[in-house]
């Protein structure tokens, strides 16, 4: 952690510029009360209302929950001058007013994630004293998905009625989510409750689909078979993807020029142990990454998805590598076990999606030190929604079609060109296809969406 230290000015002046980039969903536009709507949009909508709809509950992605953290008597490991003890919750997540250098260091080092293989149950835990708690539990307002309720009330929708939401602390791989999962089925029995027993349609978005196959990982077939109606996946990642890599190589800028948001980034990445779950995955097919391929390279060295661990060591952080070959061979997304109920994949394709990145000199393994961002970026021919590929997308398509056929589930997969990333959470006419009609339209009539997805033989095993 003494690698913070070099961060404190950074971080005051960027944080709040940065956030942009991690919690891109509160861009998003969302519809007026005097918004048109096309006719077929119309007649759906009012199907909606005057029908038996299924209660929908959402899983939001990576940094989309609100986090606030209490301490009671808990020094801090890293700074002694940080407080002991906090005046009641105070906010974690978003990024919070910093004042100074001090309140800069004392707020990322409580948001770091440590790890203790030997510790039961949980490996993933605050530190003695240390309470950590996400807002708004079965609501929107205290995420970054607080516009849904405005998408979803032309169809009928209430909060709290037959629309809920179900934050998580996204700091956590998913095998530190064993009270999300709790309160996620929970949500689930009492979503079908308030409607007559009805299925529930499961929605998930960018990491809040792994989150969903997880917490479905860990429920009988008895009672996924009583409660869910559909998963529902928009842009997955379940091969992970190489912005994971870069994000702890040297950060992630949406501008070039502002290369100290993309310290910011890097150094949050280094801090939370969810980004493990995001490196990409290597195996031998065209839908995880091939030990061959160079997915970062310096002038003396190159990585492929088989070396995360090597990177993590040359950057001076060997000491988060335990923590990464844990997560990394945890079954969710190693054994890759299908959800066990109908599910439909959404996904974007035919966009830049960076692959691969170039450094022109060598890193340093100084905890102190972020590389300068890459001078050179390589893209994914099968391209992606701008952030994940398309392999990543349709290892689903590849791994579970014929075992989902012969469990009797659905396993619908739709592509949407130009679509980026969770693109469709817009619904027409702010998006700019019908993928949110697709997904309404399937989990209330079963009709399948009319269109395309990529053969999984269509992926080039070679990049």
């Amino acid at each position: 952690m003494h690698h913070l230290l070099t961060l404190g000015i950074c971080i005051l002046t960027t944080a709040s510029r940065t956030l942009a980039l991690l919690d891109w969903h509160s861009t998003l536009p969302f519809p007026t009360p005097n918004q048109e709507y096309d006719e077929a949009t119309l007649l759906l909508q009012k199907e909606f209302r005057d029908g038996e709809r299924p209660p929908i509950v959402w899983v939001p992605g990576l940094t989309s929950s609100n986090l606030t953290y209490e301490l009671v008597n808990s020094p801090n490991p890293y700074f002694p001058f940080c407080p002991k003890s906090t005046d009641g919750p105070q906010p974690l997540w978003p990024t919070p007013t910093l004042n100074t250098t001090a309140d800069a260091l004392c707020w990322f080092s409580d948001l770091n994630t440590p790890f203790d293989q030997t510790a039961p149950g949980n490996p993933y835990h605050p530190r003695q004293g240390a309470t950590v708690s996400v807002l708004d539990m079965g609501n929107f307002s205290g995420t970054a998905l607080w516009f849904m309720p405005y998408y979803y009330a032309p169809y009928g929708y209430v909060v709290g009625q037959d629309l809920f939401n179900v934050p998580f602390d996204w700091r956590l791989p998913l095998d530190g989510l064993t009270d999300f999962y709790a309160s996620l089925k929970a949500t689930i029995e009492h979503a079908s409750q308030l409607n007559n027993n009805r299925k529930v349609a499961l929605l998930s978005v960018s990491w809040g689909p792994q989150v969903a196959l997880g917490f479905l990982h860990r429920m009988t077939q008895e009672w996924k078979d009583q409660y869910i109606a559909w998963y529902v996946a928009e842009s997955p990642l379940y091969s992970g993807s190489p912005v994971g890599a870069l994000a702890v190589t040297s950060g992630y800028a949406s501008d070039p020029t502002q290369p100290a948001s993309a310290t910011y980034v890097r150094a949050l990445s280094m801090q939370v142990d969810v980004m493990m779950n995001l490196m990409p995955r290597v195996g031998t097919t065209n839908v995880t990454w091939p030990s061959n391929f160079t997915m970062v390279k310096t002038p003396s060295r190159s990585y492929t998805a088989a070396d995360m661990a090597q990177l993590y060591t040359d950057l001076g952080f060997g000491y988060n590598v335990p923590a990464l070959e844990h997560v990394q061979q945890q079954a969710d997304l190693a054994d890759f076990a299908h959800p066990g109920v109908n599910t439909f994949v959404t996904y974007g394709y035919n966009l830049p999606t960076p692959v691969s990145f170039v450094y022109d000199e060598d890193f340093q393994a100084n905890t102190s030190y972020t590389p300068p961002l890459p001078n050179e970026t390589i893209y994914d021919p099968a391209t992606g929604d701008t952030l994940v590929p398309v392999r990543s997308a349709l290892r689903g398509a590849a791994e579970w079609a014929e075992k989902m056929a012969k469990a009797g589930k659905q396993l619908i997969y739709q592509a949407y060109p130009n679509q980026t990333h969770a693109g469709c959470l817009l619904p027409p006419p702010l998006g700019t296809d019908n993928c949110f009609l697709d997904v309404m339209s399937l989990i209330f009539n079963g009709t399948k969406p009319v269109g395309s997805f990529h053969r999984v033989d269509d992926v080039p095993h070679d990049l």
